[in-house]
C-alpha cells in the first residue's frame, strides 16, 4: 500500500509513501485504515504467502514459465502496519495473529479490521470460513495482540465492518449465517451466502449489541464490503450489492442512507 496526499481537493498529489515496508502479499479492505486517539495511523492487513515455486527463470530457460509455477496460500495471518508521524514513515508491528489450528480452515484470518475501545485498547476482527468472525485484542496501540478466537458475530466467509459514531455508539454491519456447511442457496451467480446484510448497534462500547436489523434481503444477491460514514442527519453505507443481472455480487455498488431516528429504534 502507498499513501498520497492532496491539499487542493485532488488537483495535485504528493509523492507516494510506502505503508507496507516488507515483502508479502497484503490484502487491506476498503474503510479499514484507522487513526487512533494517540494519533497513530494503523493499517490492518491480511498477509498471504505467495511466490514462485522454483525461483526465477534462468538464462538457459529453465524455471517457472506460467501460472502453474506460482503458489498462493489462501490462509492468511493478520498483520499490522503503523505510522506515528502522521503517515510520513511506516513500520510493521511486532505482533501478528493467526488461527491456532488451520488443518480444517482454508482462510486463516482474512480481511481484518480494527476498532479502538479505549485509548490504546484495540478490538481486531477478521473473516473466516469457520462460521464466525474471529476476534483479537491489543493493549498497546496495536504493537502486540492476543490469540484469535471466535466472536459473537456469525458469518460466512464475508467481512464484518465496525465503526464508532459521533455519539459514541458502535455500529456493526455484516452477514449473519442463515446458510452454512454447504447449505448456501443455489443462485445464478456466486453470492457466498452474503445475504441478508444486517446492522446492529452497541451503546456500551461493544459489550452488547442490539438485535440485528436486516436492510438487504434478496436471496439471489450478495451484499458485502460495507463502508460506514456518519452524517449530521444519519448514517451512510456503501457496499457491493450485485445480483444475477450483474453477473457477480461484486459488480454493483449501492449507497444507503439511514436517518438517525430509525437507528434510535434499534
Amino acid at each position: 500500500m502507498f499513501l498520497r496526499r492532496s491539499a487542493d481537493e485532488g488537483l495535485t498529489w504528493s509523492e507516494r509513501v510506502l505503508c507496507t515496508p516488507q515483502e508479502g502479499f497484503f490484502v487491506v479492505n476498503n474503510d479499514r485504515v484507522t487513526r487512533l486517539s494517540s494519533g497513530r495511523i494503523l493499517i490492518p492487513a491480511a498477509c498471504h504467502r505467495a511466490g514462485e515455486k522454483r525461483g526465477p527463470v534462468q538464462r538457459d530457460g529453465t524455471g517457472p514459465k506460467n501460472g502453474e509455477d506460482f503458489f498462493f496460500d489462501s490462509r492468511s495471518e493478520a498483520v499490522f502496519f503503523y505510522s506515528d508521524d502522521d503517515g510520513n514513515t511506516w513500520q510493521a508491528a511486532e505482533g501478528k495473529c493467526c488461527i491456532p489450528v488451520m488443518r480444517n480452515c482454508s482462510t486463516g484470518l482474512q480481511e481484518p479490521g480494527v476498532m479502538e475501545l479505549s485509548p490504546g485498547v484495540l478490538w481486531g476482527y477478521a473473516r473466516t470460513d469457520l462460521g464466525r468472525q474471529y476476534e483479537m485484542f491489543s493493549m498497546d496501540n496495536g504493537n502486540t495482540w492476543t490469540g484469535a478466537g471466535p466472536s459473537r458475530f456469525t458469518a460466512p466467509n464475508s467481512p464484518l465492518s465496525m465503526k464508532r459514531g459521533p455519539e459514541g455508539s458502535v455500529y456493526a454491519v455484516w452477514n449473519p449465517v442463515p446458510e452454512y456447511n454447504g447449505r448456501e442457496k443455489k443462485t445464478e451467480i456466486f453470492t457466498g451466502g452474503r445475504t441478508p446484510l444486517v446492522l446492529a448497534v452497541s451503546r456500551d462500547n461493544g459489550q452488547t449489541f442490539t438485535k440485528e436489523a436486516a436492510f438487504e434481503t434478496e436471496e439471489d444477491h450478495g451484499y458485502c464490503y460495507c463502508a460506514i460514514h456518519f452524517l449530521e442527519d444519519g448514517l451512510l453505507l456503501a457496499y457491493n450489492g450485485g445480483g444475477p443481472e450483474d453477473k457477480s455480487c461484486l459488480s454493483r455498488i449501492k449507497i444507503r442512507r439511514i436517518p438517525w431516528e430509525e437507528l434510535e429504534k434499534l
